[in-house]
């Protein structure tokens, strides 16, 4: 029987308690030799050394080596170390620039077995009812570089983060990482595992800004991009020219899913489009079964218009396909605010798509209904938009990244012909795909200034190894 104290407090009933439990419990002494100590301390010292801090830009670098396959005429691939894709545990710091939440319903798949078909219809809406997890994206950027990765929480487990502010410097320890076979994409993920510590600004460098990285970045030739020994995906600056468009999508979009919406004319109303029965990849929309009309109050909230544009560019040394998406694309094509509403009321009230391909003139057929009437209309406003943009692309400067497909194109060869005779095979490599961050306007007299500061940089360098 517990004896309380006596101000009968849960305190004093606590203690009681453990008080008493004390005397069931049989304490073990373990006697530890002088060298088992020893050994035990310099065991967990190599522990921690083995967890080394990577900074972010050194996990979207990555070296490759050269590996001949056997045919006939021996080509050399260049290929990583296979121990790359394995899930592994990585240590991070980095400073927090951007920290959203977001829910992610995960569809439950329960087995049904042997129950009555009365049974299964009451209880399908609890088997395959979707479970709402609160998902945090932390987008972690390197203290003196540009690169950012995303790291993943599951905060409905792991808490709401709330000491983990934005513009801290924060070291991340024990992070569940998997880098992609084929795109070499980074994806971080908060497991048990982790453990977060702030770090102070005074213990570390000085961090440099956004405005001060993008200010001092050095130029990069797209020749670099042919002749490279590392799978590179950092952010790189370019100063080039846009020679072609391939073509301008655009699409009214969800916020949520990120799919395509479809356009319900007798109704004037937007939905999602319903999957295909045999859809390999099918993707869970907590709004899939609304419905928006342009008027309502959360129709500029729950969709967006998604533009996509990819063009060929060109700095002198080598060309390159670029990928540019929303904001950035608009920033591409100089878009004016009204002449960008524009696009966006077509796209809320009469068109559920524009597009525009290039050596694409018109439809082989006349258009016969109105609703095609009015899409031809549309296009060829689109149209004569791009094609009075393209003279005005002929030198800007973009900061992108580099990204890699599931299917690597081998190199090709090409016929020169000189003259009737004279005819040259040679090898054609693919052209890099860079995604494009940033486009700014070029000013000829401030990229002067910039190549001679970075001139400047480099000439006490080179007296130094000269003297």
């Amino acid at each position: 029987m517990l004896v309380p104290s006596d101000d009968g407090s849960l305190s004093g009933k606590l203690s009681a308690f453990f008080s008493k439990g004390q005397q069931f419990v049989k304490q073990t002494p373990i006697e530890v030799s002088i060298s088992e100590l020893v050994a035990v301390s310099v065991f967990r010292y190599f522990i921690q050394q083995l967890e080394v801090v990577s900074q972010v830009s050194d996990l979207l670098h990555h070296p490759l080596s050269n590996q001949s396959e056997d045919d006939e005429e021996q080509s050399v691939m260049m290929t990583v170390d296979p121990d790359l894709h394995k899930p592994h545990l990585i240590s991070l710091v980095g400073m927090i620039t951007k920290k959203t939440f977001m829910w992610q319903s995960t569809t439950s798949n329960k087995t049904i077995g042997l129950k009555r078909a009365r049974e299964v219809d009451n209880d399908s809406g609890a088997a395959c009812s979707p479970s709402r997890r609160l998902q945090c994206l932390l987008r972690v950027r390197d203290l003196q570089h540009l690169d950012t990765v995303e790291v993943r929480v599951d905060a409905s487990r792991f808490g709401l983060l709330a000491t983990l502010r934005l513009n801290s410097v924060v070291e991340f320890t024990r992070l569940q990482g998997f880098i992609a076979r084929s795109s070499y994409k980074v994806y971080l993920k908060w497991s048990p595992l982790t453990a977060a510590r702030p770090i102070s600004q005074e213990m570390c460098l000085p961090i440099p800004s956004d405005a001060e990285l993008y200010g001092s970045m050095p130029t990069t030739f797209l020749n670099d991009l042919y002749h490279t020994s590392h799978v590179d995906r950092r952010l790189r600056r370019y100063v080039v020219g846009v020679v072609h468009i391939s073509y301008v999508l655009m699409k009214r979009k969800c916020v949520s899913c990120h799919q395509a919406l479809q356009l319900v004319r007798r109704r004037g109303c937007w939905k999602h489009v319903e999957p295909h029965p045999g859809a390999a990849f099918y993707r869970e929309c907590n709004w899939r079964q609304q419905h928006w009309t342009p008027s309502d109050p959360v129709f500029k909230t729950r969709t967006y218009l998604g533009t996509t544009v990819r063009c060929v560019i060109d700095d002198g040394s080598a060309q390159a396909e670029m990928f540019l998406e929303n904001d950035i694309a608009w920033e591409l094509l100089t878009c004016p605010d009204g002449q960008r509403r524009r696009f966006e009321d077509i796209l809320s009230s009469y068109v559920d798509e524009l597009s525009y391909f290039s050596g694409r003139t018109a439809s082989g057929s006349f258009a016969t209904s109105r609703a095609e009437r009015e899409q031809e209309y549309y296009q060829n406003e689109l149209r004569a938009f791009v094609v009075d943009a393209i003279p005005s692309l002929w030198l800007v400067a973009v900061v992108a990244q580099r990204f890699y497909k599931a299917k690597q194109q081998r190199e090709g060869t090409s016929v020169l012909t000189f003259g009737k005779d004279i005819h040259l095979t040679t090898k054609t490599a693919p052209q890099p795909k860079l995604e494009a961050k940033r486009v700014d306007r070029l000013h000829v007299r401030s990229e002067l200034q910039r190549r001679l500061a970075q001139l400047q940089l480099r000439a006490p360098l080179s007296g130094t190894v000269a003297d």
